[in-house]
This record gives C-alpha cells, sequence and structure tokens, in this order.
C-alpha cells in the first residue's frame, strides 16, 4: 500500500510542478495547517455540527483521550524524546470535555508552562452551550473570548455568538454571530456570518458558506462567498473539493482561492490526500500547501503524516475531545502515534520533523477509584425490576444520593435517597444501566437491569 502511495504522490507532484510553472502575481500567504487553536475554533462549526448527546448516545466507551505530545528529535539519544507542545483534556461524568490545555515544554526549569486553555459548560442534553478561553499571563488565567450556542428542538447548532474580553470595560463585548441552517436530511445547509461594530446594535452581514452534495449523502462542494455591501452581492472567495473512489473513500481535498487576476478565476492553494491499507483504513495522509515565491512562481510544501493504531480498539470505543470527535477517518482505531513530515526539495527525501504521540487511560464511569466499595451494608432490589426498586441501609437514619447512568455514561438521575425508599422506575426504559449509591464517603457500584 504505500508503494501505491507513493505512486500516487509522485504524480500527483507531476502535476502540481506543471502548476508550479505557472506565473501568479498574487501575495498571499498560507496559514499553518497543524495551527491548533486555528483548529479548535473550527471544531465547533464541522460539517456534521452533531451534539454531544447524539455522539454518546450510540457509544459504549472503553477509554478517554488523556494528552497528545509532539516531540523533537534528539540527537543524542537518537529517538523522538524532546518535549515540545502538550494538549491536555479532562471530561466530566457525562463524558463531556470541560477543559483543554495547551502548554509548552520550558528547558529552563524542566516542566510545562502553560499557554492557553479553554472551559466548556453543557445543558441537560449534553450540548456544549458555553467555551471560554484564556490564556496564560503574569501567572494567571486571563480572559480572552468565550463562544454562547444555542440549539434548536432537534440538537442541532442553529447559532453561535462570539464575545471578546474588554479589560477596560471589564466586561465581555459581543463581535460575531453565525448563523447555521440545515436541509431534510439534517446536513448543514448554509453558515451565515455577522458582524456587530463598536458602538453599534446593528449586525452586518459579512461571510456565508455553502455547502454542496452528491446524492444529499456525500459532501461535494463548500463554497464561501464575502458580502460587498458597495454593490449589495456575493463575491465568490474560497472553496473546497471533495473527491472520492467508487468505494466513497475520501481520497483527496482541494482547497480554491478566487483570484480575479486569472483567466480561470479559482487558484489552487491546498490539496489534501488519503491514502489506505487493504482494510480500506485511513493509514497515510499529505498535506501540499501551494505557495507564491518572490519571483512570481509557485512553490510546493508537501506535508505528509502517518499513523500507527491499536487495532484491539475502535472509533467507537474511544471518548475523544470536541475538536476531534468527527475525525472517525483518521480515529477510525485507537490513534497511538502519528509521525509528522514534509518533502525536502534539496534531498529529494521525506524527512520527519516531529512525533505525536497520544496517551489514552480507562474511563471510570462510575467514578469509584477513590472511594471505598460497601459490600454487605447496603442492598437494592428486585433486581430485574420493573416499576419500582427498594434502597436498604443498614443504619435506618442514613441517606445518600443515588445516580444512574446509562451504559455510555450518561447521567438519567441523581436524587438523594432515604432507607427503605421505594423508588418509581416506570418511566425508565427497559435496559441496562449502572447505578453509583454514594454515602459519605462510601460508594456502592452496581449494575441495575429495568424488564
Amino acid at each position: 500500500m504505500k508503494k501505491q502511495y507513493l505512486y500516487f504522490m509522485i504524480g500527483s507532484c507531476f502535476y502540481l510542478s506543471a502548476l508550479g510553472q505557472e506565473k501568479t502575481t498574487n501575495s498571499n500567504t498560507i496559514l499553518n495547517p497543524y495551527s491548533i487553536q486555528k483548529t479548535r475554533n473550527k471544531s465547533y462549526q464541522s460539517l456534521k455540527k452533531r451534539s454531544q448527546r447524539s455522539l454518546k448516545s450510540v457509544k459504549i466507551y472503553k477509554e478517554k483521550l488523556d494528552s497528545i505530545i509532539d516531540y523533537n528529535y534528539n540527537e543524542v539519544s537518537d529517538a523522538w524524546d524532546i518535549k515540545f507542545t502538550k494538549d491536555s483534556y479532562a471530561y466530566d461524568e457525562n463524558l463531556n470535555e470541560v477543559l483543554w490545555v495547551y502548554s509548552a515544554w520550558s528547558t529552563n526549569d524542566s516542566n510545562w508552562k502553560n499557554l492557553l486553555k479553554e472551559e466548556s459548560k453543557y445543558d441537560e442534553h449534553n450540548n456544549i452551550t458555553v467555551n471560554s478561553k484564556f490564556i496564560w499571563s503574569h501567572n494567571k488565567w486571563n480572559k480572552d473570548s468565550k463562544w454562547v450556542y444555542t440549539y434548536n428542538q432537534n440538537d442541532e447548532l442553529i447559532q453561535k455568538l462570539t464575545y471578546q474580553w474588554k479589560y477596560n470595560l471589564n466586561d465581555w463585548l459581543l463581535i460575531e454571530k453565525w448563523d447555521y441552517s440545515y436541509n431534510a436530511q439534517g446536513k448543514p445547509l448554509k453558515d451565515s456570518l455577522y458582524w456587530r461594530y463598536a458602538n453599534s446594535q446593528e449586525w452586518k452581514l459579512q461571510e456565508k458558506i455553502d455547502y454542496k452534495y452528491i446524492n444529499d449523502k456525500e459532501l461535494h462542494y463548500i463554497f464561501y462567498s464575502n458580502w460587498d455591501s458597495n454593490t449589495n452581492q456575493w463575491i465568490a472567495s474560497k472553496k473546497k473539493w471533495y473527491l472520492y473512489d467508487l468505494q466513497w473513500r475520501l481520497i483527496n481535498l482541494s482547497s480554491y482561492e478566487w483570484d480575479d487576476t486569472k483567466d480561470s478565476n479559482w487558484k489552487l492553494t491546498n490539496r489534501k490526500y488519503y491514502g489506505y491499507d487493504d482494510n480500506d483504513y485511513l493509514n497515510e495522509y499529505a498535506d501540499i500547501n501551494i505557495k507564491p515565491r518572490n519571483d512570481g512562481y509557485v512553490q510546493h510544501q508537501i506535508m505528509f503524516e502517518t499513523n500507527e493504531y491499536d487495532f484491539s480498539l475502535m472509533f467507537n470505543d474511544i471518548l475523544l475531545p470536541n475538536h476531534l470527535n468527527n475525525q472517525e477517518l483518521k480515529f477510525h482505531h485507537k490513534l497511538l502515534n502519528t509521525s509528522l513530515g514534509q518533502h525536502n526539495y534539496d534531498t529529494k527525501q521525506e524527512e520527519q520533523y516531529r512525533e505525536r504521540k497520544l496517551y489514552y487511560s480507562p474511563i471510570d464511569v462510575l467514578g469509584t477509584k477513590n472511594h471505598n466499595i460497601l459490600l454487605k451494608d447496603v442492598s437494592i432490589y428486585p433486581i430485574p425490576a420493573k416499576d419500582y426498586i427498594t434502597i436498604k441501609f443498614l443504619q435506618n437514619d442514613e441517606q445518600g444520593v443515588l445516580k444512574l447512568y446509562t451504559l455510555n455514561g450518561v447521567k438519567i438521575y441523581d436524587n438523594i435517597v432515604f432507607n427503605n425508599t421505594m423508588l418509581n422506575i416506570s418511566h425508565i426504559q427497559s435496559g441496562i444501566y449502572l447505578y453509583k449509591l454514594i454515602i459519605g464517603k462510601k460508594t456502592k457500584t452496581g449494575k441495575l437491569i429495568i424488564d
């Protein structure tokens, strides 16, 4: 497969080399595709825009992703073991990502130094409602920006508001909003961006994103347009083109910018290639940026990724942070590490420049690791249950807190219970659930079967 992929890449490079002989007067630069902050901000405008509830309701997680660390090469040890940057994640008891911290390794004191963090809040449906960004400065976290999300009755994201923290006002300033619409199949149809200028309560339309599909299923094009208030019309700015093979696997994603100086108008700026193994799993990825040079020609910066997997766990088994939730293509199984490289035009070789490792831990849905387990002090019966369950304590005056969870960790009940409590569960659907009963600092956990 690697040999086939290499031939595929060589052919692509020949094609792009031909493009490279074309003169250009455009001096636009290409943003770094590996910008982590840029990736996270885009994540909440993902193509699928699925709610956290719809993601979690069909999955039973076995492990969660705790951190991602990038390493540089160590010539002394001949290994990729020099720490560079780190992404750390934390989740709540409903398996929602509530914290992301981005830090960089300090060689001076051999410790991680905080740079950025984001905190998230959720509604009762596990939809993210507020995402707040902080910047580490002067030995403390400082407010920077936040995003507020609104959903319709189908748990589809319909609006996102952007606020900027103003220290001179000591308050949040609303500066931007996105409105989202969907087609009959629930797929994104159009995104509209509005700006609100200082000292104004009026929203000004700025940009729109239109989505086009093949047979209302697979994404085909994404068109970006800017509103020209002088001519009162939309001006094309960018587009993305998705190409699939006969098995409907994504093999090519091309990005273009509108260029009035060219006869064809659309100028290719980036092309991504995807390679698959014999089992149809993604195993290689290449990212080609087409950048203008000072002499008027363009050059091609070829970046690539090679992934290593643990095939004992699949995508549905792993709890991922929000910005990775829609990457089944890359996380078809448990991703262990990624080799990041680029093509060296001087040596004509592909050279690795960084190693990315992912760290996981088992999911403790009921959170019993730090508690003593009660074995005979409490009983819950009958099991299987139908309409009622009875909870009996050893001490008559004791009270506790009972929590019920689905098998994928979504909490459906949380309330105070007393000795000989008869709890009505007739409203709960039949199935297998997990319970956690907390009495003081002790906990009893188990399975509850409802017929």
